[in-house]
């Protein structure tokens, strides 16, 4: 289950949200409940998660081929030197 790290009180869950009152620029056309306002936070927060996840799993695949391809480099070096 995901860990929400956005909520809201349960007194002004269904309180509207005055954030697009302060936004001019890429508003929602309707506006939104303040509980709205932490679901789509934490969907973000997940997202953010999982995306650095894959960032690190990338990463260390990265190196693992850069230090294969140093390995290939220098066994065709020994090679071309023992011809």
């Amino acid at each position: 289950m995901m860990n929400k790290k956005f909520r809201v009180n349960d007194l002004v869950k269904y309180n509207y949200s005055e954030i697009g009152e302060y936004i001019d620029e890429n508003h929602t056309d309707k506006p939104l409940r303040n509980d709205e306002v932490c679901d789509l936070l934490n969907k973000q927060q997940t997202t953010i998660t999982e995306l650095k996840e894959e960032n690190e799993q990338l990463k260390l695949k990265i190196d693992g081929l850069a230090y294969a391809l140093t390995y290939i480099k220098r066994i065709d070096v020994e090679i071309d030197l023992n011809e």
